[in-house]
């Protein structure tokens, strides 16, 4: 299912490479993986080496397919046809990749962009990589001129409250807005039509700072960015996440103290 879901987004790609950039189908491609635990993050990096190649035979073979529905027998075998390739498709990895044991933590490629532009990124450089799942922290010694970065223990962990648990809050604080009157069913029915939204409508409310939340039934529930940002749940997450920023950088040995971030 990994393998096929990869396929999908390998085709995706390669139209993006082929019409809009005029590169290439095949083109070196890498992952990255969460800051687990090293033995996670082993197997994590192998299995996907392995997935992602076999997903480009899977992507080619369906490419002109995907609305038309995929039987499963035909997803297995040809992953399994693709199996028999593994040494071949291995070139379609980049070479960063096929040379780590642990694979690209997701905090140090969200940085990376930044440190190979950004003079002013050097020494010592935390980075906070909020995503929808968890809340990645990184921490890594930066030396600008030779375009590097190199991990300082604990170099990466993960806190699983991030993006989707604000969604909630968001969705929380809107329903709490409905008069009482509305039964438990027709919240349920107005929670439902957020939920289809709410990323998109967050977004809005950080950008614009207030968002008109129209639902289902036709109402119009306005909450401002300041009002959502001072609720609990929120004050809630932003502690726990505080706190576990804390411990992690509590690790770090006394030496470094002196390395600016």
């Amino acid at each position: 299912a990994i393998c096929f879901f990869l396929a999908y987004l390998t085709d995706l790609v390669g139209r993006e490479l082929e019409v809009r950039h005029s590169l290439g189908r095949y083109t070196r491609r890498r992952f990255t993986i969460p800051a687990w635990a090293p033995d996670q993050r082993k197997w994590a990096n192998e299995e996907l080496k392995l997935l992602l190649t076999r997903a480009q035979i899977s992507a080619d073979t369906f490419a002109t397919r995907w609305d038309e529905g995929i039987p499963a027998f035909e997803v297995k075998q040809t992953i399994e046809l693709a199996s028999q390739y593994d040494e071949q498709l291995g070139r379609l990895l980049d070479p960063v990749i096929t040379a780590t044991e642990f694979g690209i933590s997701e905090p140090m490629a969200a940085g990376a962009g930044r440190i190979k532009i950004d003079k002013s990124t050097k020494n010592m450089v935390l980075v906070i990589d909020v995503g929808a799942g968890t809340t990645d922290f990184g921490l890594f010694i930066v030396n600008f001129a030779k375009q590097t970065a190199i991990p300082v223990e604990p170099k990466s962990a993960a806190v699983r409250m991030a993006g989707n648990h604000v969604d909630g809050l968001l969705v929380q604080e809107v329903l709490s807005r409905i008069s009482d009157h509305s039964d438990p069913e027709s919240k349920q029915r107005i929670a439902n039509g957020l939920w289809r939204t709410i990323r998109r409508d967050k977004e809005q409310l950080f950008r614009l700072g207030t968002f008109d939340f129209k639902l289902v039934n036709d109402l119009v529930i306005t909450i401002t960015l300041a009002d959502f940002l001072t609720c609990r749940g929120v004050l809630d997450f932003a502690s726990q996440i505080e706190s576990e920023l804390a411990k992690f950088l509590g690790v770090v040995h006394r030496s470094f103290e002196d390395a600016a971030i």
